[in-house]
């Protein structure tokens, strides 16, 4: 049996500043002239720098070994001997960023963990509100936060930041980095946080009154699992006692969080667990931490488990007449209406959500387990609470999955731990001629995979990653090879450093030679045209490719407004039929799995809208079609549709496009 050995840093491409692993990204520094003498400090006391102007770019590596020494003199250094001083005048809200190991051991009273990977830190495009939501914080701080971020303020919150170690002039790149974060709000007309930070970390501090000593036990309701993640902990949905070992969780099921309870980062310790639950763990992670549900106790679909999720901060948008359309609604959105006068209404929705998500999260545990153990019995349900005829669970359906490419050709990867299943996987097409120079003809690995729902629709898709430069070719050589004439991009490109996989150049190996041919700048997106020709080819040389980058998306987010989406997918639809092109797609984000899951499933049913005769569904019966579409291309690609988040917004887009679009008229 071959034995696959898994680098911690399976990211290769060097010079994208969005990878996830690697260690070795451009990134901007701040460049601050922290030397001045007696004179420019006491101008500077009132004087307010701009974030946006202290930085510029620096080839410095988010890992280098030499610490930061500059930080804006608008961050306060509190030395050990101030502390308690600091603690009488400021009310903050601390936030430690070691790791867990080391929180749960000891740490200030009241303190939040919120140790986050580099590879999230070093992002622009991660801003603050996205990192509390990778949290358990309490309702209250959360609130107040993002009071702050998004109203006009008069009077800054005070936050308090610590690591371990650091001091003046030898600053840790985490702790540098989570400053940040909140000083990206300030500006020279508003002052919105006061951050200050220990100098010398909590490793000087000598007033054991204000530390917390008390054990944090795993046991009482925190599950810590292993490894760390270097993207985001999951929501176990499989109960404690499933052949599956539960996975991270912070969600307490029963209880209010306390407003004053430490709190357990997005992140997990590592553990003694056997080595296939250590895998399945780093495989399968989520943003978002769920209330944990045990699905045995589910008695049909439509019975809920009251567990508390208050801490989840989300306001279901709905239409504001939805009321007035309840009774015209297709039967498997009635849910949304149903208790809208209700005070409670929102959360009795994220409720009936969380159960849903849920059941998609355990399916696809099951299969991930399946894959790793290589354990492919489909002789028993795996579940009936989750099992139906148009939704098999894994045990019923008939597919084998497997990920061993995807282990094999690791470094192929944009993300160390998404993977494509061996039966949908897209493999490359390499000529003769090609394979016997190079001597690659077991190369077919391309980290994508192919989604098509007959059932629903007749639109069929490629899944994948946003190709690293390494993998240029290997996705033009898809696009050639399956003639596909569409690209819908749904990671903004501007974010990307360095030659995009769109831009103008020639491949000699393969022969293909990448050739933009026409811009234009819409509302939400940019509309490309690029020629794609194959050179020495003697016939069929050129295929023009449409290429839609749309840029209000952000990563494991949701789209900023609803109609810029559904305008995309309208205006993506009018091409394919005035040009008569195949209803053949290539869809990416940056994984290939949030975004372009989402995307996937409100073009499915958009289609099915428009074409109900194409579909063996009926759209205005019983039968959740989005769940459905979710719960197959899940059979298809990991992780499509990557939280709850995202689920929910496949709902209100298409509860929205039904009542501004059919019942309306």
């Amino acid at each position: 049996m071959a034995t696959f050995v898994l680098s911690d840093n399976q990211y290769t491409d060097k010079q994208e500043a969005t990878s996830p692993t690697t260690s070795n990204n451009y990134f901007q520094i701040p460049q601050v002239n922290i030397e001045r003498s007696k004179s420019d400090k006491k101008k500077s006391s009132n004087t307010k720098l701009s974030p946006s102007k202290l930085y510029s770019k620096s080839p410095v590596s988010p890992t280098a070994k030499f610490p930061f020494k500059n930080l804006p003199p608008s961050v306060e250094s509190i030395a050990n001997d101030d502390i308690e001083e600091y603690f009488k005048k400021e009310t903050p809200i601390v936030f430690d960023i070691r790791p867990f190991n080391l929180y749960s051991q000891s740490r200030l009273s009241n303190s939040i963990n919120l140790c986050m990977p580099t590879t999230l830190l070093k992002r622009p495009a991660y801003d603050l509100v996205q990192l509390l939501n990778l949290i358990n914080i309490s309702v209250n701080d959360k609130q107040i936060i993002h009071h702050q971020i998004h109203t006009v303020t008069t009077e800054p919150i005070s936050i308090l930041v610590y690591d371990s170690e650091s001091y003046t002039n030898h600053i840790t790149f985490a702790l540098y980095q989570t400053i940040f974060k909140f000083l990206k709000y300030n500006s020279n007309e508003e002052t919105k946080f006061k951050v200050g930070y220990i100098n010398g970390g909590f490793n000087s501090i000598e007033n054991k009154s204000i530390v917390d000593s008390s054990e944090l036990n795993p046991s009482n309701n925190l599950t810590i699992a292993s490894p760390p993640s270097s993207t985001f902990s999951l929501s176990s949905s499989i109960s404690s006692d499933s052949p599956i070992s539960p996975l991270a969780s912070t969600s307490h099921s029963n209880d209010h969080i306390d407003d004053h309870a430490p709190y357990l980062g997005g992140f997990t310790l590592p553990s003694s667990a056997p080595s296939q639950q250590k895998f399945l763990s780093s495989i399968k992670k989520n943003n978002l931490i769920l209330p944990k549900l045990d699905m045995k106790t589910i008695q049909s679909n439509e019975e809920l488990i009251d567990d508390d999720i208050n801490h989840y901060n989300y306001q279901v948008k709905l239409p504001k007449n939805l009321k007035d359309h309840k009774d015209e609604l297709p039967n498997w959105l009635k849910f949304l209406a149903e208790d809208i006068d209700d005070v409670n209404h929102n959360e009795i929705l994220l409720k009936k959500f969380n159960l849903k998500f849920n059941k998609i999260e355990t399916c696809e545990q099951i299969r991930l387990n399946a894959a790793i153990t290589r354990n492919s019995d489909h002789a028993a349900c795996s579940n009936p609470n989750i099992c139906s005829p148009s939704s098999l669970c894994p045990g019923c359906d008939d597919i084998n999955y497997k990920i061993p490419k995807g282990i094999e050709y690791g470094f192929k990867n944009r993300y160390n731990n998404i993977w494509p299943y061996e039966h949908s996987r897209v493999k490359l097409i390499n000529l003769p001629s090609i394979q016997k120079i190079y001597n690659n003809d077991n190369d077919d690995y391309f980290n994508a995979n192919y989604i098509h729902f007959p059932k629903l629709s007749n639109n069929r898709y490629i899944a994948t990653q946003n190709p690293l430069q390494s993998t240029f070719e290997d996705f033009w050589k898809i696009i050639w090879y399956n003639k596909i004439p569409l690209i819908i991009c749904l990671n903004n490109q501007s974010l990307m450093l360095n030659q995009k996989y769109f831009d103008d150049q020639f491949f000699p190996t393969s022969q293909l030679k990448v050739e933009v041919i026409s811009t234009k700048n819409q509302s939400n997106y940019i509309h490309r045209e690029i020629k794609l020709s194959k050179l020495n080819y003697n016939h069929d040389n050129t295929q023009i490719i449409n290429h839609f980058e749309y840029k209000d998306w952000p990563d494991f987010g949701v789209p900023k407004t609803f109609d810029s989406i559904l305008n995309l997918i309208n205006d993506k639809s009018n091409l394919i039929t005035s040009k008569n092109l195949k209803k053949d797609l290539l869809i990416h984000c940056s994984a290939g799995c949030g975004r372009t899951g989402c995307f996937i499933t409100l073009d499915m049913i958009l289609d099915l809208m428009k074409s109900p005769s194409n579909s063996k569904f009926d759209f205005w019966g019983n039968d959740d079609l989005i769940y459905k579409a979710i719960q197959f291309q899940r059979t298809q690609r990991i992780s499509m549709v990557q939280n709850l988040d995202q689920f929910i917004v496949c709902y209100e887009i298409i509860i929205e496009y039904i009542v501004d679009n059919l019942l309306k008229k």
